[in-house]
């Protein structure tokens, strides 16, 4: 790693041992907690609630919220700080009712009859009752502040005549005089530079749009019974602060206690039959041998995933598995220093609903899963998470499959998905806090079927990512599946973070873990050690709290154990500064460098990645948007603590142009401070000197069979390697060609890679390379496919300079294994991209008397998110009204363009004519979108006519999250019309 456009800076030697550690985090966390004291300070006055005839105002050290009782009406008036700067004038209503299949009560049908005010030296409270005649409701409302919170809340009651049945409950309807965004299911909005607002519930909505502010959520309740709605929350951040730094704030206020935990799962290891006490307790001893006595580390959790259940129960284990219950499991696992954990889904999802049901349980009509909000169903649920906390004496629940809709009747909520969702969410928040009931430490995870809400982590530790459990994003040339494994869930956040800016804590999502079990070996059979040790660097890079382990131990070998421990004891050890995570860089899937900051007061953690095969640089910010809020405003002193240990000579500075240049396919883990406390340690190294004069230097030649022949000569490459590799990247029809290569005529060892639209092989060369000359061969396998666009070839060489050097100088500290000490990772071009063969011609003319005798004909189009379930069925492809095809769905990573071509079956050439209207279609309401439609065809003396492509984007859906484009009308897209030349 090297520094760009920034002054060198050498570490200053270190004043204590690596042993004081610890004591500099506490002091840290002091530092943090003075930046932050006005939300806690003693001195605090008390908050005050006034109400006159006109008027009415509550206020606090950080808040003063003003009202207007003019003409009887109740509104929210005026925001601001108590000396009245950042001031946000709100025109609202009080609140608005839509009925269920009846009309909307806007505000003004409200009349204030009563208002007052509560003070205490810890609270103070503003109540309104409003009265609408017809029909008749009635809402008390109840607006509140706390001494010391610099946010305010509202509450209301409602109650009315029986039949009354309120659809949509409003709690902010108006407009406010400053610049709104944000917002979505279960997100806050935020307005102007320092204030934000929302609904203190997942299932909570706030909008902003050319028609003001809204924040509202569906009761679908009947006022003859008292209905209170969910509670509005506005924040403001700290004077000079943006709002964002002010949720963070509240949010560390509200959520379940932060902590660091460290589990193992058994879903890629013991399934079902496997997942005997005696499989499990054997997979322990293994964790205990290899990971957790050798690194000082305590398993907080060992956890069966599906398949421990009687399906014909509510959650009671399996008697041949289990015929004493999971007491004897939890003993012993007890007297090895962990606690069982269980996989268990409250909504009884892979239990048996028929069975279920013959018992008198409410069952969902949408799928297989309980409905909550019916009382038996509920109370079976509740009896049981009692049950297995008690006899497992449980430290974790990992909750899968959160199913909420169901649209029976007499279930407790009106037979809709709006109102059975929240009615179920409700069920299921209550479960949740009864856990903490049970046993107030136990760590809750809520996975599948969620969505990234901030306001669930009032009741659980952790949600889940909203992705799949692993995936490979393969857009970009890489070469290892760890590789394509990093950039998918990095993609994926790129998306929730960078582009859509969600402020739901990234430490607090599950993200699946580190997976290399017996039925999911995630990075293959070829897997470097260094492959390995950048995954799980980039991990716990990520400053996940939830630790998850899906290891079958018998597949580490010692090297992979002291990578996993090492690693795993730093993260540790540093939870409470990784844990204050802020994403920041480019975009994975286009081969940009990002990176994860890190800040707990003045000590920072950066953890970056570059999935390029060329050195990039990366600005790094060290402001607020990077989470940084210290006071330091010079130098910090940077050590790389992975892949090698290094003091860093470079200048990175608070609010600066901080650039690093990072080596190529690399994660790097660095840590700052404001003055280097850390032992002196060797500078980072230089790429040899040599490589560059190999730059651009290949020669080209066609060979006469009409392979493409590259060669160079490596003589001038005359330093040691670690590893070093040659890096043939084709693009364009890749796959029609084959890739081999010769080092002085010994044939070379190829790895390969592939992904859309590209292939990259890796030859492995000798660490220490005669004098010779490097060939590599790139042959055609295959005729060009219809639409042929071309192949070209890049030639890199990719290494590790340098031999492994034993001294380390942070040996006394708990950090990551500095597998790469005295090596440096560069690459160098060896040729730029050249053309392998032309595309085909797609010039040609088709007569019409050719055009009645086509022997075949091919669509191509590319497409996103299409979705393959069965209830998305019914996406077809119509060539002039006539169905050719079904839409077909995206194979591996769905958010992501994928070129697909479509032969059309014989029957179905007859209807291609001169001019053609393409339309896709939508039956089942899937989101998906679709460009780049393009017609080729065959005539009988097989000449290929191609139509002009059409770029237009097409989205099946206004107002999803990747729409663009034109939205389709209905369920049918516009139609693309193409021309046979």
């Amino acid at each position: 790693m090297r520094t760009s456009a920034a002054q060198p800076m050498r570490a200053a030697p270190a004043n204590a041992p690596g042993r004081d550690v610890v004591r500099r985090l506490l002091l840290a966390g002091v530092v943090c907690v003075i930046t932050h004291a006005w939300l806690s300070s003693p001195a605090a006055a008390e908050p005050t609630a006034r109400v006159t005839d006109e008027s009415a105002v509550l206020a606090n050290d950080f808040i003063r919220c003003e009202f207007s009782r003019a003409d009887r009406r109740w509104r929210p008036a005026r925001l601001s700080r108590p000396d009245g700067l950042d001031a946000v004038t709100i025109t609202a209503d009080p609140l608005s009712l839509v009925l269920y299949e009846g009309p909307e009560i806007a505000g003004d049908a409200f009349v204030c009859v009563q208002a007052g005010a509560h003070e205490n030296p810890d609270e103070a409270r503003l109540t309104a009752t409003l009265d609408c005649a017809e029909p008749r409701v009635r809402a008390t409302l109840t607006w509140w502040l706390r001494a010391d919170e610099p946010w305010l809340r509202m509450r209301m009651t409602l109650t009315g005549d029986a039949g009354v049945v309120v659809d949509e409950v409003r709690l902010l309807d108006g407009t406010v005089d400053a610049p709104v965004a944000g917002g979505g299911m279960g997100l806050p909005l935020w307005v102007g530079r320092s204030w934000w607002l929302g609904v203190e519930y997942p299932l909570g909505y706030a909008r902003a749009d050319d028609e003001g502010v809204r924040l509202w959520h569906h009761p679908g309740r009947d006022l003859a019974a008292a209905l209170e709605s969910k509670t509005m929350v506005i924040g403001v951040a700290p004077p000079g602060r943006e709002a964002r730094t002010g949720f963070d704030d509240y949010l560390r206020a509200i959520k379940r206690p932060s902590r660091s935990h460290l589990q193992y799962n058994s879903w890629y290891d013991l399934r079902r039959d496997e997942m005997t006490p005696e499989n499990l307790l054997a997979t322990a001893a293994g964790f205990r041998e290899h990971l957790l006595e050798p690194w000082g580390l305590q398993m907080a959790s060992f956890v069966p995933d599906d398949g421990w259940q009687d399906p014909q129960s509510v959650w009671e284990p399996r008697a041949d598995l289990y015929p004493d219950g999971f007491a004897p499991l939890a003993q012993s696992l007890e007297a090895m220093g962990m606690r069982l954990g269980l996989w268990m889904p409250l909504t009884g999802v892979h239990l048996d609903m028929e069975w279920a049901a013959a018992q008198g349980l409410a069952v969902s009509d949408r799928g297989g899963w309980f409905c909550l909000s019916e009382p038996s169903s509920f109370e079976a649920v509740k009896r049981a998470t009692q049950r297995r906390i008690a006899d497992g004496h449980l430290a974790y629940y990992k909750h899968d499959f959160n199913m909420l809709s169901c649209t029976a009747e007499g279930h407790g909520h009106l037979p809709t998905d709006r109102h059975s969702r929240e009615a179920n969410l409700d069920a299921l928040l209550a479960l949740l806090d009864w856990e903490r009931e049970c046993d107030p430490e136990i760590f809750t995870n809520v996975t599948s079927a969620v969505w990234l809400s901030p306001w669930w982590l009032q009741h659980c530790d952790t949600i889940w990512m909203c992705a799949s459990d692993f995936g490979y994003d393969r857009t970009f040339p890489q070469l290892a599946p760890r590789e394509w494994a990093m950039s998918y869930r990095d993609a994926h956040f790129c998306n929730v973070y960078l582009r859509a800016g969600n402020p739901t804590p990234l430490a607090s999502l599950m993200t699946h873990g580190i997976i290399q079990g017996q039925r999911n070996r995630l990075g293959g059979k070829e897997e470097t050690l260094r492959e390995w040790a950048d995954y799980v660097a980039l991990y716990y890079g990520r400053g996940v709290l939830l630790k998850e382990l899906y290891i079958t131990p018998a597949l580490l070998d010692e090297d992979r154990w002291r990578v996993l421990g090492n690693t795993t004891r730093w993260a540790t050890d540093n939870w409470r500064t990784l844990e204050r995570t802020r994403m920041f860089g480019g975009d994975p899937r286009r081969g940009e460098p990002y990176g994860y900051a890190h800040w707990l007061g003045d000590h920072g953690i950066l953890a970056l990645r570059n999935p390029n095969y060329r050195a990039m640089t990366l600005r790094v910010p060290i402001d607020e948007a990077t989470g940084y809020l210290g006071e330091h405003a010079g130098r910090f002193a940077v050590r790389q603590i992975y892949p090698a240990h290094l003091r860093m000579q470079v200048a990175l500075l608070p609010g600066g142009t901080n650039e690093l240049t990072l080596p190529p396919c690399s994660v790097s883990l660095l840590e700052l401070r404001p003055e280097a406390t850390w032992a002196e340690a060797p500078a980072e190294l230089e790429p040899p000197a040599s490589v560059q004069t190999l730059a651009d230097s290949a020669r080209v030649a066609r060979a006469d069979d009409g392979a493409v022949e590259v060669v160079c000569d490596l003589s001038a490459l005359t330093e040691p390697h670690e590893r070093l590799a040659a890096y043939a990247i084709l693009r364009g029809d890749a796959e029609r060609f084959q890739v081999t290569g010769t080092l002085g005529g010994a044939e070379l060892p190829v790895r390969k890679g592939s992904g859309d639209g590209w292939v990259l092989c890796a030859l492995d060369l000798p660490g220490q390379t005669e004098a010779g000359d490097l060939t590599v061969r790139a042959a055609a396998i295959a005729e060009p496919p219809p639409f042929a666009v071309g192949t070209t070839l890049e030639l890199w060489l990719l290494g590790d300079a340098g031999a492994c050097a034993p001294v380390d100088a942070f040996a006394d500290e708990h950090l990551p294994w500095a597998l790469a000490q005295g090596l440096q990772r560069y690459s160098v071009r060896l040729l730029l991209e050249t053309p392998l063969d032309a595309p085909h011609d797609a010039a040609a003319d088709v007569t019409d008397a050719q055009l009645e005798d086509i022997t075949a004909a091919w669509l191509r189009l590319e497409l996103f998110d299409v979705n393959s379930e069965e209830r998305y069925a019914g996406k077809h492809i119509l060539l002039n009204d006539v169905p050719v095809a079904d839409v077909p769905a995206n194979t591996g990573t769905l958010s992501a363009w994928q070129e697909h071509i479509i032969e059309l079956p014989p029957e179905a050439l007859a209807a291609v004519a001169r001019t053609n209207r393409i339309v896709l279609t939508n039956a089942g309401g899937d989101c998906y979108k679709f460009r780049g439609v393009a017609l080729a065809v065959q005539t009988a003396d097989g000449t290929r006519v191609v139509t002009q492509v059409d770029d237009a984007v097409f989205s099946s859906v206004s107002g999803w999250l990747h729409a663009e484009g034109e939205a389709f009308d209905g369920d049918r897209s516009p139609p693309v019309i193409l021309t046979l030349p």
